[in-house]
């Protein structure tokens, strides 16, 4: 059962059939049905390049609706875990999302934070040097990293980040 935000008409929350075949879900359900993990898979379909900023804020409230609602679930060992998938992330990130992510392992919730390069966090959330006690607790509670490809120079944070967190030089060590 795939659901989404269908956004051709209006935004209304659909679950998607087998076949894509439609059919709203009643308003009383919206994101706490969803979040209280009934095997719902949520897709917001508002790219930012069709719907501006009105797309991105309408994703950022659904995540932290989402986000609080997950937290408010009382896990127990059998709790259905849910995940939080989001590509350029650096367009929904904001403080409270380095909250959540502080709790989020036991309230049975995988991140995943997709993003070109660690500067988009410190331009979404201030752009300042009061943002990057921020983005090191952020990226401190997302404990995975798997850095694909940093073509830009050596000297920028992105790559320096990824030396600091994996090693800077490589030791090639003979078995005894």
């Amino acid at each position: 059962m795939l659901t989404r935000i269908d956004h051709h008409y209006e935004c209304r929350l659909c679950e998607v059939d087998d076949l894509g075949g439609r059919r709203p879900i009643a308003r009383e359900q919206g994101a706490e049905v969803v979040a209280r993990g009934h095997g719902k898979i949520v897709i917001l379909d508002l790219p930012q390049k069709e719907f501006n900023e009105l797309g991105v804020y309408a994703q950022a409230l659904f995540k932290f609706s989402w986000q609080r609602s997950v937290e408010r679930r009382k896990p127990v060992w059998n709790t259905r875990p849910v995940f939080l998938w989001a590509d350029e992330s650096q367009f929904f990130c904001n403080s409270y999302d380095v909250l959540f992510q502080t709790t989020a392992r036991s309230a049975r919730v995988a991140t995943v934070y997709l993003t070109q390069n660690i500067p988009n966090y410190h331009l979404a959330l201030g752009g300042s040097r009061r943002a990057e006690p921020f983005v090191e607790s952020l990226l401190g509670n997302l404990n995975t990293k798997i850095f694909i490809t940093t073509p830009a120079p050596l000297r920028t944070s992105t790559r320096r980040n990824c030396a600091v967190r994996t090693g800077e030089t490589f030791v090639q060590a003979a078995s005894t």
